[in-house]
């Protein structure tokens, strides 16, 4: 089982050695895979439309939220408690 991110190389496929090599790489990945995760529909589609992956082996797991309220959370409005400088990762 493999995760794929995003299918932008095959996208927006420049057609140098370095993109052709990636490309040959994920290929080989993507067809030795029992089953696939997507992060979004399109990427789930793109796969499918891309390298003609049987739907019914690909899943996908959103790795964002929903940001439609579906229940009240109370909004802080002192949260300004970070530093001048931080790092986010």
């Amino acid at each position: 089982m493999i995760t794929v991110h995003d299918l932008t190389n095959e996208r927006m496929n420049d057609g140098t050695s370095q993109t052709q090599t990636v490309l040959s790489w994920k290929k080989n990945l993507i067809e030795k895979g029992s089953h696939i995760i997507t992060v979004s529909e399109n990427t789930r589609s793109d796969l499918i439309d891309y390298y003609h992956y049987n739907p019914e082996k690909v899943t996908t797991a959103h790795l964002s939220v929903d940001f439609r309220p579906s229940f009240d959370i109370p909004v802080r409005q002192d949260i300004n408690i970070l530093p001048d400088r931080y790092l986010l990762l």
